[in-house]
């Protein structure tokens, strides 16, 4: 009888390592499965972030080039602004271009200042564009 206590506990000792060695090889393989699987997601993850700094640099290189040109276009159009006022000066027609101006600054239109000054379309959106930025 105590021989067949002792199988019995033999067998259960067995049985209860058996068991945690199962438990242990389960768990030692979930985890080699959840450390795949991060490692690819941070591998993804990696990608992604060089991918965005690779647009974050085109994004400022972009910039950086809009702001030279808008610092361009300020300076000719500066220039324009310059030579408009030397024009007045010196060209006999200036008293055209002034009254365009006056018109312009009172809010005419661009139809009413061709036909109140006989300038070209193009002079006269000139004129109006000017007055404009000067407010």
């Amino acid at each position: 009888m105590q021989l067949i206590y002792l199988w019995c506990a033999l067998f259960f000792a067995v049985l209860a390592n058996a068991l945690v060695l199962w438990v242990w090889l389960s768990s030692k393989k979930n985890q080699q499965v959840l450390q795949t699987n991060v490692d690819e997601k941070l591998s993804h993850l990696e990608r992604e972030n060089k991918i965005l700094r690779h647009e974050i640099n085109e994004v400022n290189a972009s910039s950086i080039s809009m702001g030279k040109n808008i610092r361009q276009l300020a300076q000719y159009f500066a220039e324009l602004e310059n030579r408009f006022s030397e024009l007045e000066l010196v060209d006999p027609e200036s008293k055209l271009y002034s009254r365009a101006a006056k018109l312009a600054e009172k809010g005419a239109s661009i139809e009413e200042i061709i036909e109140e000054c006989e300038i070209p379309r193009a002079e006269a959106e000139l004129v109006v564009s000017l007055r404009k930025r000067k407010r």
